[in-house]
């Protein structure tokens, strides 16, 4: 006993540990479990998804969801080429619009109008004239080598630094000095400006369109690399015929006959003196056609011609008009914010301004032919070998050269018009030209004539001219619709194909994050469920109802009795088709009972209302007859179709005994 008492102290707190961890077991709330599964992700997502897949204009999912092994893993397959195929290519799609490429379009303009002459700037090949010099040389301080040095000045840095020699400019150099210091007024601009030929004394003779002008009236001076220039510009005249050329030929252009005056070629100060005229090589005028808007010895094409010559200058003019870079272009059309200046702008001139910059930063001073607005002391030859040398010689395999930095702020203008010459050429006067100029005028001899002059002819070749646009190579507007033009080729999307895959994605993420969200998912999948399945059990009954009346109505056509109750019902009793509900069913089934009451209650007082002269009399007598009426049955068989009776009727006597 004593040993059953102590295993029963031990093991009754045994047990109740048992039953309690049995509780616990029983207690696990399993269709909590189940719930957590539906609404913890895959219920919920694949619900979205199947939702999806069902109502997307996207091609692929449906196949996909719905698919079984092979077709499954075909449109997977399919799928994601599909999706791997258009990233690729919209991803080439972007990465050409961010490039921003431009095309070129090529235009050629008519003009019924005409078209606007350019502007033509003369250049003697002889800068200095000799009577000049003699008048300056009265007293006798002018030498060879001061020419000589001033010569220099008007060579470009490169030309000069490849052809110097030092020791000659430092002679030159200081023979300038001391000359200046004799004469303080004496300027080297001043001196090319008036050792040049006047205009009066180079054109001889103009024309526009056959009509005759005054050449220097439309003349001005310029300072050139060559000297002293004269620039033509018949655009600004009053006259309209002279503003522009309206038909095509040699005839309706421009005629210039100019005097070379060899006479004035100047060779030294004395007979044993050989100056070197560095960059003259031939006699006569080299000019250059070009728009107002340019430099014309920086830009333009020039065309050299000798006296006794005859040249015809054909002009063919093209036009640029180029992107800036907002958008997508390269140009500007304002200066940059570290240069001033009241020249129209043009790549050549804010290189040349540029240039003349540096050499002022580095030398103090500027080469004549970068100072194009002579805003900064003039270098002279000696002065620019000599900053060269100090500040930009660069050795490269033995040899000195030098190269000026890049202006990298200088791009190019965004509206340019080029002029292009194709040039003939014809040699010597004929003796009736020289007749007919020599009575122009009484002091050109025809000597003078044949060795001095010479005519130029500049004329449209036809009234057009060629235009370049530069455009955008692609806009948003067409990249918009590549990208639509492929996504719709490998998976039939559109914009609201996009909205839908995004919405759908949203949704997928807002399932797996919030919980509040999935709770929400299982609460409306099982209002669905509660639905549908009230759907279908009102279903069931409809079925079960249909069923009792279609037996009902089979039993009742087994025999013509049962046709006819059927077809008094049916007169009697609403049609299925007026009955909109079971509820209106039976209301209209209670009308019908209490009017047959009614009607069995009227019999009964009729009867005992005739109980004394009974209806059915046995007296053959009595004249009282009644109506028969006949109705075959076989009319009444069930049809979809509404029945139509046949029946006849006749009188006969009533009968003697009442009907059982």
């Amino acid at each position: 006993m004593g040993r059953m008492n102590v295993e029963n102290r031990y093991l009754t707190p045994l047990s109740g540990l048992v039953n309690a961890l049995s509780h616990i077991i029983l207690e696990v709330p399993v269709a909590q479990l189940r719930r957590i599964n539906q609404i913890e992700g895959i219920g919920s997502i694949k619900r979205e998804s199947q939702h999806f897949s069902d109502n997307t204009t996207l091609h692929g999912p449906k196949r996909i969801f719905h698919g079984k092994r092979c077709s499954f893993a075909f449109w997977t397959v399919m799928m994601i080429t599909s999706v791997v195929l258009l990233f690729m290519q919209i991803t080439a799609l972007i990465y050409m619009y961010v490039s921003h490429p431009t095309v070129s379009q090529v235009s050629f303009i008519m003009k019924e109008g005409g078209i606007d002459f350019p502007m033509i700037t003369l250049c003697n090949y002889n800068p200095i004239r000799k009577t000049y010099i003699k008048q300056l040389n009265v007293t006798g301080d002018f030498s060879d080598d001061l020419l000589n040095y001033l010569l220099d000045f008007l060579l470009d840095p490169s030309t000069l630094y490849g052809a110097a020699d030092r020791e000659i400019l430092h002679i030159g150099d200081k023979a300038l000095e001391i000359y200046q210091k004799a004469h303080p007024n004496f300027t080297v601009h001043d001196f090319f400006m008036k050792a040049g030929l006047a205009c009066d004394d180079i054109m001889m003779m103009c024309s526009f369109g056959g009509r005759q002008f005054n050449c220097c009236q439309y003349a001005h001076e310029i300072l050139t690399n060559l000297g002293k220039c004269y620039t033509l510009n018949i655009k600004n005249s009053e006259k309209e015929w002279m503003k522009r050329q309206v038909e095509t030929g040699v005839t309706a252009g421009l005629q210039m006959i100019l005097d070379a005056h060899l006479e004035e070629q100047f060779d030294g100060t004395d007979s044993d003196s050989d100056p070197e005229f560095v960059s003259v090589f031939e006699n006569g005028y080299r000019y250059f056609v070009h728009d107002p808007n340019t430099v014309p010895y920086l830009v333009s094409e020039g065309v050299s011609v000798s006296p006794s010559m005859r040249v015809y200058s054909a002009i063919s003019t093209d036009s640029y008009i180029l992107l800036p870079s907002e958008h997508w272009g390269n140009c500007t059309s304002s200066w940059p914010p570290e240069f001033r200046s009241a020249l129209p702008y043009s790549a050549v001139n804010c290189d040349s301004i540029c240039k003349a910059n540096f050499f002022f930063s580095k030398c103090g001073c500027s080469p004549f032919t970068y100072d194009i607005e002579n805003d900064f002391p003039m270098c002279s030859p000696f002065e620019t070998v000599r900053c060269i040398d100090d500040y930009i010689r660069s050795p490269t395999e033995g040899v000195d050269s030098f190269e000026i930095p890049k202006c990298k702020s200088c791009q190019v203008e965004c509206e340019s018009v080029m002029y292009h010459t194709y040039n003939s050429y014809g040699f010597g006067f004929s003796n009736g030209a020289l007749s007919w100029l020599s009575k122009k005028n009484s002091s050109w001899g025809k000597a003078h004539i044949k060795t001095n002059f010479l005519i130029i002819n500049v004329f449209f070749r036809d009234m057009s001219y060629t235009e370049y646009i530069q455009l955008q190579g692609i806009t948003l507007t067409e990249t918009l619709s590549d990208i639509g033009g492929n996504m719709g080729m490998f998976l039939g999307m559109s914009m609201i194909t996009l909205v839908e895959v995004v919405m759908f994605f949203t949704k997928i993420a807002w399932i797996t994050i919030s919980k509040k969200r999935r709770d929400y998912m299982y609460r409306k999948k099982m209002l669905e469920k509660e639905h549908q399945r009230e759907i279908e059990e009102t279903m069931n009954n409809l079925k079960k109802l249909q069923h009792t009346k279609d037996s009902t109505a089979t039993n009742e056509s087994l025999s013509p009795h049962g046709r006819f109750r059927s077809f008094i019902r049916r007169k009697i009793t609403p049609s299925d088709d007026n009955r909109a509900s079971l509820a209106s069913m039976e209301r209209k089934s209670t009308n019908a009972s209490d009017r047959e009451s009614e009607m069995t209650e009227r019999r009964s007082r009729f009867l005992s209302t005739n109980t004394a002269s009974s209806y059915y009399s046995n007296d053959p007598t009595q004249d009282d007859r009644i109506i028969e009426l006949k109705i075959n049955l076989n009319h009444l068989k069930p049809t979809n179709t509404p029945v139509h009776l046949e029946a006849t009727y006749n009188t006969k006597p009533r009968a003697n005994t009442e009907p059982i």
